[in-house]
Formats: structure tokens, sequence, C-alpha cells
């Protein structure tokens, strides 16, 4: 009986230690399931963040640049970039990151996955702080840009004087016309203080043309190879009227000879554009657009209008840096004589049905800009007092 009751008594206590066993593991278990839990839903938060940040940092990173860029001044943009990042490589973070890397080497207690995150958040904030100082320096360097013009006439009364003053002291930025023909490479708000609508937009032109006469003197000179290339160019030119004027006498006319007198009228458009980057001379240029005009003409004859446009285009850069040369140097029966051939020319580009219309009304708005622009020229320095 003592040993029955012994033994029962054994089973007894192994049962129970076996359920305290089983007990503990489960509460175990149940602490490592919610620690995971907990774990698991920091984790997501951390990793939120961080993209979230670095969603906001790429975004600052595209407007800063978006913002140098059209503000001609990208080339600051990565200049400070890249300073920035030399600061910060030799400013001890690179000494930080070999420390840690060593310390998990030596001693194998860095969690890499929070030590990337740490990495990511740093990063990530490091570069939003550079992105703000950036724009700072763009915004800078913008502002040392802009010129501020005074009245430099005298008028003849109080209400002259007021009128002149607005007039000049409109312009920020100065206009070249070889930097931006069109005045669509920048805003025009680069380059006028005022109001600016679709209503006085081609007014608003012709004013910033008048306000930066000063700044586009044709530059160059004449030289004895200036002198040489013109006289190949009109030995070439009449070559090409002789041939046109024979080729049109005929009945049919071979494609042959057109394209024979079109490579001649070429080569003398090529001399005159080699002699004008030795000198940007008015008269030169006016010639430059005739011959293009010409070779736009020849193509429309033919019914051949995507050649012509690209002629008649050309025809229009050149009298536009004629009509701005001749007018800077005080040649006003160039600047005259230029205009009206330019105003022919638009009569020519509305002949054209098969081009798009954007096209020709790129060149119809400038012809508007610089009628206008002559118009105040005569104005304000041909009237008489």
């Amino acid at each position: 009986m003592v040993e029955s009751a012994h033994g029962t008594g054994s089973a007894n206590l192994n049962y129970g230690n076996k359920k305290g066993r089983v007990g503990n593991k489960k509460q175990k278990s149940t602490q490592n399931n919610i620690s995971k839990k907990r774990f698991n839903k920091k984790q997501i938060w951390i990793v939120s963040i961080e993209v979230i940040l670095c969603v906001i940092t790429a975004l600052a990173f595209k407007v800063t640049y978006q913002y140098a860029d059209k503000n001609g001044c990208s080339g600051v943009f990565w200049d400070y970039i890249s300073d920035c990042g030399i600061q910060i490589l030799g400013g001890g973070f690179l000494d930080i990151l070999v420390s840690a890397i060593a310390a998990y080497v030596k001693e194998k207690k860095i969690d890499w996955i929070v030590f990337l995150q740490f990495f990511i958040g740093i990063m990530a904030g490091i570069l939003l702080f550079v992105c703000f100082f950036t724009f700072l320096k763009i915004k800078g360097a913008i502002e040392q840009e802009i010129v501020s013009f005074g009245n430099d006439k005298e008028a003849k009364d109080s209400v002259n004087s007021d009128e002149s003053s607005q007039r000049i002291q409109k312009t920020v930025v100065e206009y070249k016309i070889n930097q931006d023909l069109y005045m669509s490479e920048r805003s025009l708000k680069d380059y006028y203080v005022g109001e600016i609508s679709k209503g006085n937009e081609k007014n608003v032109r012709a004013e910033i043309l008048l306000n930066n006469l000063e700044y586009n003197m044709p530059a160059g000179s004449r030289s004895e190879n200036y002198t040489n290339l013109l006289e190949t160019a009109d030995s070439e030119y009449d070559t090409y009227m002789y041939q046109r004027n024979h080729d049109k006498g005929k009945s049919t006319e071979n494609e042959t000879l057109f394209l024979d007198r079109i490579e001649m009228l070429q080569k003398s458009l090529d001399k005159r554009e080699e002699a004008h980057k030795e000198w940007e001379n008015p008269s030169n240029e006016r010639l430059l657009a005739s011959g293009y005009r010409d070779m736009g003409d020849e193509y429309f004859s033919r019914g051949m209008q995507s050649d012509a446009i690209v002629a008649y285009e050309k025809s229009a850069d050149w009298y536009i840096k004629a009509i701005y040369h001749a007018a800077a140097e005080k040649d006003y029966d160039e600047m005259k004589r230029c205009m009206e051939k330019f105003e022919k020319l638009g009569y020519e580009v509305e002949k054209l049905d098969e081009i798009d219309l954007d096209r020709k009304e790129n060149i119809q708005k400038m012809i508007d800009v610089y009628k206008l622009f002559t118009d105040k020229i005569n104005h304000s320095f041909l009237d008489p007092v």
C-alpha cells in the first residue's frame, strides 16, 4: 500500500511538472508573438516615415533644380551640391560609418536593419537641409544678376521725366539678341518689370528691345578676310541670279538645273555667314535674310512648302538681327529698309497653306514686335523736337 501510494504520488508530481513546463512554453510563445507584433508595427512606422522623408527630399531636389534651370543657374545648383557632398564626407560622416562597421566586425553587436534605417533617415535629413541651403544659394545668385537702370535723360518737364524713368527702369536683366533671338529662352518677367498680359505682350517685347539697345552693339570689325568673303559671296550670288533667270525662261525646268542653282545660292550664303562671324554688319545680315527668302521662294514655286518654311524662318532670323543691329548703330535708314523687307516676308509666309499655323504665327508675331519697336525708335529719336 505504501509503495502504491508513493508511486501514485510520483506520477502526479511528474504530471504537474510537465503541465507546468507546457504552460511556461505557451506563456513564452504568447509573449514572443506580442513582442513580434509590436516590433513589426514599430518597423512599419519607421519605414513609412523614411519613405515619406525620401519622397519629400526627392521632390525638393526636383523643384530646386527646376527653379535653378529656369533662371539659368543650373551650374550654381550642381556646384553647390558637389561642395556640400565634399563637406559631408570630409566632415566626419564617413568616419562614423567606418567606425560602426569596425565595431560590428569586432564585437558583432550591430543590428544591420536598425543601422540601415538609421543611415537612410540621417542621409535623407541631411540632403533635405542641403536642398534648402542650395535654394537660398541660387536665389542669391539670381538677385545678383538683377540690373537696375536709372534715367539717363533730362526731361523737359516733370511729366515727361516720370514717363521716361518708368520706361527705362522696367528692364531687370540685360537682353542679348544673340542669346535669345525670339525672347523665348527666358520668361519676359526676367527682362521686364511691370504688368505683362496677353494683350500687351508684343508691346512689352518692343519695350525690352528699346531698353537694351546699348547692350547689343554689333561685334567685330571689317578685315581683309571679311572683304574677300563678301566679294566671293557677291560673285556666287550673281551666278545664282544668272542661272535662275536663264532657267526660268524655259518651258520645262530641269530638276538638275534647279538643284545646281540652289547649291550656288547656298554657297553664297555660307560665305556671308562666315563673314558675319568677323563682323555683325547690318547690311550683310540684310543680304543674308534676302538670300534665304530667295531660297524660300524657289522651294515654294515648286510646291516644296516644308523646305520653304525652313528657308523663310532663317530669313526672319537674319532680318531680326539686321533691324536690331542697325538701330543699335543708329543707322535708321538701314533699319527702315530691313523692316520693310521683313514685312514683305510676312506676305510670302502667309501663302504657305500646308504648314503648321504656329510656325507661321511665330514669324508674324516678331514682325509685329519689330514694327512696334521701329515705331518707338521713330517716336523717341527721329521725331522733330
